[in-house]
């Protein structure tokens, strides 16, 4: 891996956890809210970054017709238009090569696979108030009871790659999935759906639908107020960003993503490192096995990925200490939270620790299962129009919305 990338690499996960704690979708009560459907700032957040994905690695056509027009100005305009068109062919390359990556390894895991995780990760957002990619901003932000998520988190890994021979044998259905991933380049242009477009404008009327459904919930839908006074009037300072706009900023992290590292962003994966790290007294115990994607990674590989969740948590850091909420958002163990909260069973702290370390579990379980999380399905696949994903974002909402009124129903009885 070449300093560029790893410099990239650094920027962009610093950037995503600055972005997404400016976001506030890394607040617990926040996420168990928007399952409730009583608060759309996740959710205008994430429409937000998967359309703006989506309008990135569209084509838009005005770029073919601007072209021919300077073509035929004058030599030093054709030579200007000659690397215009150079730097677009490298990123429709770029795109067009995750995209058919992203689809190769979604079909080795089958549409079955995806949604049942998926369900999982929804369940264990509306259990621990967390995704993989705003655990690591809790983490950042100081968020009381985001260790036991990461530690339910970290089991839950392990425990699927003990497990993923028999899920695999159960649920990796690949007949289910959809054909588009055979598809020739020839073909590759257009849809499996019997679209009578091209799949780049299909993907840029997607990011177009989202991003407009995204301003409407942020113009209509119900949406809570930062709990805290912002710091001053400097942008940086504020406890909070309008969700489009941190969501749109996040899209845009998509471009040196795709373009320098060669796949769009994702983050469930990144906690594997910490289990690859212990590979080798886990394979000499004989309690991993030695042909899972923990044990086959090199320790550069893991340690690159560990560095990616650290730069998440220093970007989150970097924003909760500039806008003065380090510490001061409450989670599931929180004294402020946990005696009257909806989503809480009850039980004290020790209960809710408890309630943490297995959402936490059961959301990486679901992750490793669908493959993806909110973000790799969500901000990523779904913006390429990719099968899988597309199955598991509604399943991700479907598992979150069931188990929330469940968790609401339990706890008022526990009360």
């Amino acid at each position: 891996m070449s300093a560029l990338e790893l410099i990239t690499r650094a920027i962009v996960n610093f950037l995503f956890g600055f972005f997404l704690q400016k976001g506030r979708v890394y607040e617990p009560k926040l996420i168990q809210d928007q399952m409730l459907l009583t608060d759309f700032s996740m959710m205008s957040m994430f429409l937000g970054g998967a359309g703006t994905t989506a309008l990135i690695v569209g084509k838009p056509p005005p770029i073919i017709v601007v072209s021919h027009s300077l073509n035929r100005v004058s030599n030093a305009d054709a030579m200007h238009l000659g690397i215009s068109l150079h730097l677009n062919n490298t990123w429709g390359e770029k795109v067009r090569e995750a995209r058919k990556d992203l689809i190769e390894k979604q079909g080795s895991q089958g549409l079955l696979s995806a949604a049942i995780g998926a369900g999982l990760v929804g369940t264990g957002m509306s259990i621990s108030g967390a995704c993989p990619g705003t655990l690591y901003s809790q983490l950042g932000s100081g968020v009381s009871g985001s260790l036991y998520v990461l530690a339910g988190a970290i089991f839950g890994t392990y425990t699927f790659f003990l497990i993923e021979r028999f899920l695999k044998k159960r649920f990796n259905q690949t007949w289910l999935f959809n054909e588009y991933s055979s598809l020739s380049e020839n073909e590759e242009n257009r849809t499996r759906f019997k679209f009578s477009f091209p799949i780049k404008t299909a993907i840029v009327i997607l990011g177009v639908v989202l991003l407009t459904v995204s301003a409407l919930f942020q113009l209509f839908a119900p949406l809570s107020k930062p709990s805290l006074t912002a710091q001053g009037t400097n942008i940086f300072t504020q406890q909070a960003w309008p969700p489009i706009v941190s969501g749109i900023l996040i899209g845009i992290l998509q471009i040196p993503t795709i373009y320098i590292n060669n796949a769009p962003i994702g983050m469930s994966s990144l906690i594997i490192s910490i289990v690859s790290l212990l590979k080798k007294p886990l394979t000499l115990l004989h309690i991993l096995p030695t042909d899972s994607k923990p044990a086959t990674w090199s320790y550069i590989t893991a340690i690159t990925k560990l560095l990616d969740i650290g730069f998440v948590i220093l970007g989150s850091f970097a924003s909760a200490a500039l806008s003065g909420t380090l510490t001061k958002i409450p989670g599931l163990t929180s004294d402020l939270l946990t005696p009257n909260h909806p989503y809480v069973l009850g039980f004290g702290l020790v209960g809710a620790a408890i309630q943490a370390f297995i959402g936490g579990f059961v959301l990486i379980l679901g992750a490793r299962l669908a493959d993806g999380c909110t973000s790799g399905h969500g901000l990523s696949g779904f913006a390429f129009l990719a099968a899988n994903s597309v199955i598991a974002v509604p399943s991700i909402f479907a598992g979150g919305i069931a188990t929330i009124y469940v968790l609401r129903a339990l706890s008022s009885l526990s009360s």
